[in-house]
C-alpha cells in the first residue's frame, strides 16, 4: 500500500487485466508529517486503483478525493480486550506489543525502561512480538535490564499479558 513499487506493480497487473485494490493500513498523513516525497507520489498511483480500503473515515475521505472507490472497513479492537479486568497500577508491569519494524519504534521500549528501572528497580517488560534477533538480547544486557525485560515471543492473545500489566506501552 505504501511501496515505492507501487505503481509498477499496479502497471504490470493492470497490463495482465488484473483488478488491484489496495489496503491502505495506515493513516493517509503518516508520511507527510516528515515531508516524505511518497506521500504526494502516492496520490496519483492511488488514482489509478480499482479500489482502496481504509482503516478509518478519515481516510476514506482522503483517498475518496483521488479514487471513488474507497471504501472503510472497521478495524476493531477485540471484543475480549473489553472483558480484561482493571489493574491495580502497583504490579510494576509494562507490556509493549508490536513488530521489531523502524516504524514502530522497537528501540524505545529499551530506554524506556532503563528510566523506570532507575525509579523502580523490580519493574517488568514484557516485549510482545518477533524480538528473536540477537541484537536485542544484547541491548537488554548491554542496559542491564536482562531482569527486567522479558521476551514473550508472537502471542496471538494478549489478554493475559493485559490483565497483569499496569501500562501499556506504545511507541
Amino acid at each position: 500500500w505504501g511501496s515505492v513499487k507501487l505503481l509498477w506493480d499496479l502497471l504490470y497487473l493492470k497490463g495482465k487485466d488484473v483488478s488491484v485494490v489496495v489496503h491502505a493500513h495506515s493513516v493517509f498523513s503518516y508520511r507527510l508529517l516528515s515531508m516524505d516525497e511518497r506521500f504526494f507520489n502516492m496520490t496519483p498511483v492511488y488514482a489509478l486503483l480499482d479500489g482502496v480500503v481504509t482503516l478509518s473515515n478519515v481516510d476514506r475521505l482522503f483517498w475518496g478525493t483521488f479514487n471513488p472507490n474507497t471504501y472503510y472497513i472497521p478495524n476493531p479492537v477485540s471484543p475480549e480486550l473489553f472483558e480484561v479486568s482493571k489493574v491495580k497500577w502497583d504490579n510494576n508491569s509494562v507490556i509493549w506489543i508490536g513488530r521489531t519494524t523502524y516504524e514502530k519504534n522497537p528501540d524505545q521500549p529499551f530506554e524506556i525502561m532503563l528510566k523506570v528501572k532507575s525509579k523502580i528497580p523490580d519493574a517488568k517488560m514484557y516485549l510482545l512480538g518477533d524480538f528473536t534477533e540477537t541484537k536485542w538480547k544484547e541491548k537488554t544486557h548491554k542496559y542491564g535490564l536482562d531482569d527486567n525485560i522479558i521476551f514473550t515471543g508472537f502471542v496471538s492473545n494478549v489478554n493475559d499479558y493485559l490483565a497483569k500489566s499496569s501500562v501499556h506501552l506504545m511507541t
